[in-house]
């Protein structure tokens, strides 16, 4: 849902120009917790262990914060909640799969209810095959069976479930033919007779292993046929001409790479010794091609004979200057998607004659996303590739690229917001390490520092955060914010995928600290080139980045008015024993070795909360059924911000129907209600602080 606003009577106050505090009385006790925290032998005190327990006392206390947070917007915002309106965005399509007369998508209706719907060839939905009575988990993927396009295999997952599944599903006779659980990837052998997926089952150590198995569409059994020694975060399987291909995440960045002969049951290593990201992307003329950045760290395409490993692989594409986020074969052409200084490129290759041809995009600064996984599920012998196209600019629409024609057609209409300006700003961080923030703004009326401004950021896992129509947080339309006269700065710092490998690993592990370390600066550089104001100031993050800006919020509280976090982790200590802390340790860095918690106690959010420090006003929404993040991160942040700091404002919202997002139904709308009118109250309505 997207928050619409129909009145803006609130206006805003402007705030005489002055200095920013540079290194006040905060600073410096930030400076000495830092330092102490640095030098500890031991666990900190935790004050509100209790709350990680689910019995009646916590639910008594979260309702009691939940009756509390709608009584401030009782006190305080009640007409600026009136004025605010939920507007659900236009229905969208993705994991498009081709088929003999059309297309099967998913569909995504503007309440983020999923169905599979059939489209004719001109992209016009004809038929819903699966809806929310069959499957009424959140639906990720869908892949049609090569055989028979009646018969899917459906990536979903209920809030209730710790791990997604796979369901293969007969769409005719609307019924579940088998369910596998704990399941990453899965994909259809290419006569579409069996059903090939990665099981993720539990090991001894706490950590999971991964099971390969093969599904029989007419006997209905199921057979092993491999199981990986090592520990995996999670493992993808692809198909491609006579073999299984197994991408064993061993951590978010090293794959172990295991090709399986499908006619001989032969199994051999692909990249022994050598555990770099690697992906399969498609077999052609009896060769494997893969995307790697072993020895690139910017990512290059090998190929190598079929059935050889890589020490026979020859280089296709070299590493450039730029990003290679991912590639595809289509019709023996590699379809290169790039990223270049933080905006995406599409780029058509020949790689038997060594020829590439630039495909110009709907706007130079915005973000492709495949429609399907890759190998993607394009139909034997047809020329297109479909994709996602949106910017800042230009809401989500699909583009067709034909690899013929070498050019891209939108199958919707674009409507363009071309009224207002988009700039990137390059930022030096302390260290000197080059950051960039996207700036989205109306000339007519800025940038200047009395404009109330929102600053987004994510900086973990390899995500790229380049610019998109929708504020994933928010769900505000960006264009709308920009046109009510506010700024939208959109921040790539370490920890993401934006610059590499090299980029994600300054900041993951013992390095966290320095994609917290790069928002602030961020945040201080705008503000003393008088962009945007501290008293104007929002930081706004969901997942990693509800981390990174309650982080960022601790540490230098002067520099924003108000912090919204959705399902952010924030006791950096704790999170190694929740159930999906093991996968996260590769990427926070393990608490239980001493020297990783010294950094790790640099930048915890709950352990930064100190006693008489007025911090900005926090926002805090958390979800009952989230396994990802559990809710009691935001619980123990609240209650010790709430005990130690009585002149902050500090608000959580717990929804009963949240998972890993905003809830569901009434609670969506009215937390979306409530997250924009929070900051229309502290940048807009509300004095600036004296």
């Amino acid at each position: 849902m997207k928050a619409a606003w129909f009145s803006a009577k609130s206006g805003y106050h402007r705030r005489p120009t002055e200095k920013l505090p540079q290194g006040g009385s905060i600073c410096k006790k930030k400076a000495i917790q830092s330092a102490r925290f640095a030098s500890a032998s031991v666990y900190p005190a935790d004050p509100w262990l209790k709350l990680e327990q689910d019995s009646e006392q916590t639910r008594q206390w979260t309702q009691q914060q939940n009756r509390r947070t709608s009584q401030w917007f009782d006190r305080h915002a009640a007409s600026l909640f009136a004025q605010c309106s939920v507007s659900q965005p236009d229905d969208s399509y993705s994991c498009v799969s081709e088929i003999k007369d059309g297309f099967i998508a998913r569909k995504l209706y503007g309440d983020e209810t999923c169905a599979v719907v059939r489209l004719d060839p001109d992209f016009h939905e004809t038929e819903v095959l699966v809806d929310s009575t069959l499957v009424p988990g959140f639906i990720y993927n869908v892949i049609p069976s090569p055989a028979d396009s009646s018969i899917l295999a459906i990536y979903t997952q209920n809030p209730q479930q710790e791990k997604p599944e796979f369901l293969l599903v007969d769409t005719r006779k609307q019924t579940v033919l088998q369910r596998f659980a704990r399941c990453f990837s899965g994909v259809w052998s290419q006569q579409g007779d069996q059903f090939f997926f990665a099981e993720l089952v539990p090991d001894d150590q706490g950590g999971q292993l991964s099971h390969i198995q093969v599904w029989h569409l007419l006997s209905g059994k199921r057979t092993l046929l491999y199981q990986e020694t090592d520990s995996a975060v999670y493992s993808f399987v692809r198909t491609g001409g006579d073999a299984l291909f197994v991408q064993t995440y061993l951590t978010y960045t090293q794959v172990k790479l295991t090709r399986i002969s499908l006619s001989t049951g032969q199994i051999h290593l692909m990249n022994p010794g050598s555990f770099h990201n690697v992906n399969f992307i498609g077999t052609d003329q009896g060769l494997d091609y893969f995307t790697t950045d072993d020895q690139a760290s910017r990512g290059r395409i090998i190929a190598c004979p079929t059935g050889q490993d890589f020490r026979k692989a020859n280089e296709v594409v070299p590493q450039q200057d730029r990003i290679l986020q991912s590639a595809c074969l289509v019709q023996g052409q590699l379809v290169c998607f790039y990223l270049n200084d933080g905006v995406c490129e599409l780029c058509l290759i020949d790689p038997r004659h060594n020829r590439s041809c630039p495909i110009p995009l709907p706007d130079p600064c915005g973000t492709i996303t495949l429609l399907s996984e890759i190998p993607l599920n394009i139909r034997s012998g047809s020329p297109f590739l479909f994709f996602q196209f949106q910017s800042f600019q230009f809401p989500p629409c699909i583009l067709r690229l034909s690899v013929t024609a070498r050019k891209v057609e939108p199958l919707q209409k674009i409507a363009s917001h071309a009224s207002f300006c988009v700039e990137k700003v390059a930022i030096a961080a302390r260290d000197t390490t080059r950051l960039l923030a996207f700036l989205a703004y109306d000339p007519q009326q800025g940038p200047v520092e009395s404009m109330p401004a929102i600053m987004y950021g994510y900086g973990g896992f390899a995500v790229c955060n380049t610019p998109i129509a929708t504020n994933p947080v928010l769900h505000m339309d960006i264009a709308e914010w920009v046109r009510r006269g506010g700024l939208y700065i959109q921040c790539i710092v370490r920890g993401g995928g934006e610059f590499g490998e090299q980029w994600h690993q300054q900041g993951i592990g013992e390095n966290k600290i320095h994609a917290v370390y790069d928002f602030i600066d961020i945040a201080q550089e705008l503000i003393r080139r008088r962009l945007c104001h501290p008293d104007r100031l929002a930081a706004v993050g969901g997942s990693c980045g509800g981390t990174l800006v309650l982080s960022a919020a601790m540490l230098r509280p002067d520099l924003f008015r108000a912090v919204i976090s959705v399902a952010g982790l924030t006791d950096m200590i704790r999170y190694r024993n929740d159930a999906r802390g093991a996968m996260y340790a590769s990427e926070f860095g393990d608490p239980r070795d001493p020297q990783t918690l010294r950094r790790i106690l640099e930048y915890s959010p709950y352990h930064h909360v100190q006693k008489g420090v007025r911090y900005p006003a926090l926002l805090l929404i958390a979800g009952q059924l989230d396994q990802n993040v559990p809710p009691y991160h935001s619980r123990k942040l609240a209650a010790q911000i709430q005990s130690l700091s009585e002149d902050s404002c500090c608000l959580l919202r717990s929804n009963d129907s949240g998972a890993h997002n905003l809830g569901e139904d009434e609670e969506l709308e009215r937390t979306c209600r409530e997250m924009i009118t929070f900051l229309e109250y502290w940048l807009r309505s509300r004095p600036a602080a004296q």
